[in-house]
């Protein structure tokens, strides 16, 4: 609750001997028992978590970065991950829903209601061991479905049977495919409406995961997206991982209605409900050969749900057996990183962490860089040359190299007064001096400290200042707001918008899309069209690249040492972010302006190269000649399965260093003291509020720019650092040349991301075309609306009135 500051109070509770500045907040604080939790230290003044088992130590705060206490001024490490001699133990459940549309949803639109669910269940003893008849883990039921035309409640049914029919000791992971986006959706909310309380991670509309706690009643359940493990649609997996099982069959999704639930029909549904529009190409006509072989085959609804559904679940289950009987026999060997991790990036930083990443060998780069206080010393000097401008007087600030120092204290600004006392303006960051007019007295702000000691601390020092000197104290939400009222000081502040301050590396992730150089091109006797490809440039970097390892050195040139005359890559000092320099400079470029640098001293060419050795000599005995991979040939075999997860987990591992650290969170509550200490936390900014029935809501909010925690592998100089030039051929990080079969005649462009090609088959002399635009996806419906030469002739027609062309999104049933 929030602990308003009221004058003059300000009561030590004797056992924990924190500050309490209201009596109610300290009658609070005694009748909960927090006292055994958090503690004050009588020596340093921080409040810290309490732990019987570890000493505090003065000058150390717990980092919720690392895990660990350490002196606040060192950086981070990504720490490598212990893995457990024994086995994780836990129930898999796959599960499949099918939806009709006969409800109808605020006029003409229609919602989508389950009307059957089929699931399947195994444990991960019976994976390794064979699936067992008998099994304490996984029950007597390994199968079981629910069905509205036998007069069933599908998802109340099935969500009954998962709260009760399992022993709790054991966790439980659902997956269905694309729960993300469509399934695990309708779970959700049944759950939220039935007072569950799920605990989400969700990213704007796409749920990755979601957990029930464990009850006396069930176990832990954790509902999981399969694609974001295998994102490869259920009718490819069977070829994938080399499944014995029958294909995905063709359903028609739109013939899923109550009325049909009856009907014996003599033959198929009309061709049209099977969505035939939404297939690509290669699948049409695979499905339109399909229906005129079957067209007269008998068809009851009912029946053939169950056949697709167990169909989804038996492919789905033989999947996830097989992805993790690969990653644990055959990649990590032994090392289970399924439970660790919701999405493939996470899996393969797991993989990396506990079987390659050493200690203090990767830092965790702050959210804001490196040099926090600086940022609040860009927004000083600015007022500083604003206050100097508008009352037409000398201020020296270290802005313009003439910081003064008075006594031990450097003054942020001093005006000179020769025929009396001098005047300094001191420019308090909130976040750094706890302003309580931003935060509450108790927030724990910067170096785990409370509000109110550092607003104290920093009023004691203004004290022994006021001694010599008249001093003026300016709040940077006092400027904010001064900005907002004043047009001319905040015209001042945005021309010196390019001043530069500390380094954000974040702000260079952005950018690397290139666009055309011609809209249209034809080839010739002269002129060929070739398109080429990078060969698994991912793991090729991560193979040849000496990467930026352990803490750098924050460099910052006084006002005197930023003009600089660099002329050739010799004369750049320090390792860093800057490669791209070095190249500028032997191209004639110069630098004569150096503002930072974060110097690395230490590269580690074999940071990645053990874990992409371990993923590449699962499928790339090719490379053996060319990296010197020694490969057991005796041992090399056709394995599609192990060939896509190597792949994966190659590609998957850079995203997770880089993965944003301010992303939106979510709380379902169903209690009213719950929503109200959301909507006092003073470290977070609430976005949205989702209701549900019976009193429940989910509150989407995000920390404040001053409260973001980084995430335990967070670095993203991984993901920015360089690339070697680029070479052409076939192996890793070489540009390899794609449609060789072809002889390309057209290109058209209309930007970034949108292109088709006219090609003409070198053996058969017939005609194909390419489209790619990026968020279309070319089914049988939107080849009609934009094939090639419609395509061609919008860009052609670029400028001048024209009909634009319309899609139908459809959903993805694939």
């Amino acid at each position: 609750m929030p602990c308003t500051k009221e004058r003059g109070v300000k009561i030590e509770c004797p056992k924990c001997r924190r500050f309490f500045y209201n009596q109610q907040c300290y009658n609070y604080h005694q009748g909960h028992q927090t006292c055994n939790l958090w503690k004050r230290c009588v020596e340093c003044n921080k409040t810290y978590l309490f732990n019987p088992k570890s000493q505090h130590e003065c000058g150390e705060i717990f980092c919720r970065s690392c895990g660990i206490c350490h002196d606040p001024k060192r950086g981070c490490y990504i720490k490598p991950l212990v893995v457990k001699e024994e086995k994780d133990v836990y129930r898999i459940v796959v599960w499949d829903s099918e939806t009709s549309q006969d409800k109808t949803y605020k006029g003409e639109q229609r919602e989508h209601v389950i009307n059957y669910i089929s699931a399947r269940m195994t444990c991960t003893e019976c994976c390794d061991d064979g699936s067992r008849k008998e099994c304490r883990i996984c029950g007597t039921e390994r199968e079981k479905d629910w069905s509205e035309a036998e007069g069933q409640e599908p998802i109340k049914d099935f969500l009954e049977w998962i709260l009760t029919a399992f022993d709790k000791k054991y966790k439980t992971y659902l997956f269905a495919h694309n729960a993300g986006r469509f399934d695990g959706h309708f779970v959700f909310n049944y759950l939220c409406r039935t007072g569950k309380s799920p605990m989400p991670l969700i990213n704007g509309l796409k749920i990755y995961e979601f957990t029930v706690q464990n009850s006396k009643k069930h176990s832990m359940l954790i509902w999981r997206d399969s694609c974001l493990l295998m994102p490869v649609k259920l009718e490819a997996m069977k070829a994938t991982f080399n499944l014995d099982c029958e294909e995905k069959p063709f359903f028609p999704y739109y013939y899923n209605k109550k009325e049909n639930y009856n009907t014996h029909l003599p033959h198929l549904p009309p061709m049209e409900d099977y969505s035939p529009g939404s297939m690509k190409k290669e699948k049409f006509d695979k499905f339109e050969k399909w229906y005129n072989e079957n067209k007269e085959t008998p068809f009851y609804l009912p029946e053939e749900l169950k056949n697709y559904c167990r169909n989804d679940t038996e492919i789905l289950l033989k999947s996830i057996i097989e992805f993790r009987r690969i990653l644990v026999k055959d990649i990590t060997g032994g090392f289970d990183p399924l439970p660790r991790s919701c999405t493939n990036a996470g899996v393969a930083m797991s993989i990396f962490k506990a079987m390659f990443l050493q200690e203090e060998e990767l830092s965790i780069v702050p959210e804001r860089g490196y040099e926090r206080c600086d940022r609040a010393s860009v927004i000083a000097i600015k007022y500083l040359e604003w206050r100097s401008k508008r009352d037409n007087v000398d201020i020296k600030h270290a802005g313009n190299g003439r910081e003064e120092q008075v006594g031990k204290y450097k003054l942020d600004g001093y005006i000179e007064n020769r025929s009396g006392r001098g005047k300094c303006i001191e420019v308090m960051g909130c976040f750094i001096h706890g302003c309580l007019k931003c935060y509450d007295p108790t927030a724990q702000l910067i170096g785990g400290r409370a509000a109110q000691d550092l607003y104290d601390e920093t009023q004691e020092r203004l004290a022994e200042l006021r001694d010599t000197l008249d001093v003026e104290e300016v709040w940077c939400c006092e400027i904010e707001q001064e900005l907002k009222r004043d047009a001319e000081m905040k015209e001042f502040f945005d021309d010196r918008g390019n001043e530069k301050g500390p380094i954000d590396p974040r702000m260079a992730y952005a950018g690397g899309r290139t666009g055309p150089m011609k809209l249209v091109a034809k080839a010739d006797e002269k002129k060929k069209i070739s398109v080429y490809d990078i060969v698994s440039l991912y793991p090729a970097v991560n193979y040849e690249t000496a990467y930026p390892t352990r803490l750098p050195d924050i460099i910052i040139p006084t006002r005197d040492e930023i003009d600089v005359s660099w002329t050739k890559p010799e004369d750049l000092k320090y390792k860093g972010l800057y490669k791209v320099r070095a190249k500028a400079l032997e191209c004639g470029y110069t630098v004569d302006r150096f503002y930072r640098a974060w110097h690395y001293g230490e590269d580690n060419d074999d940071l990645f190269k053990g874990y992409t050795e371990e993923q590449m000599k699962k499928w790339a005995e090719e490379y053996k000649e060319k990296y010197g991979i020694e490969i057991d040939l005796e041992k090399v075999k056709k394995n599609p399965g192990l060939r896509y997860i190597s792949k994966l987990m190659l590609n998957s591992l850079w995203g997770k260093f880089s993965m944003r650290n301010s992303l939106c969170k979510n709380k379902v509550i169903d209690q009213a003291s719950e929503f109200y200490g959301l909507v006092c936390d003073h470290k977070i900014e609430i976005h949205d509020i989702v209701e549900y029935s019976d009193g429940a809501i989910r509150v989407v909010y995000k920390d404040k720019e001053d409260f973001v925690t980084e995430h335990s592998s967070s670095n993203i100089i991984i993901s920015l650092w360089d690339v070697e030039p680029i070479t052409t051929g076939k192996y890793l990080g070489q540009m390899s040349e794609e449609y060789g079969g072809y002889e390309i005649e057209e290109f058209c462009c209309g930007g970034a991301k949108q292109y088709g090609l006219k090609m003409r088959n070198r053996k058969t002399g017939e005609l194909d075309y390419v489209m790619k635009i990026r968020g279309i996806t070319f089914d049988v419906d939107n080849h009609k609306t934009l094939h090639y030469e419609a395509f061609k002739e919008m860009v052609m027609s670029y400028g001048k009135e024209m009909d634009p062309a319309f899609f139908v999104y459809k959903n993805d049933f694939g």
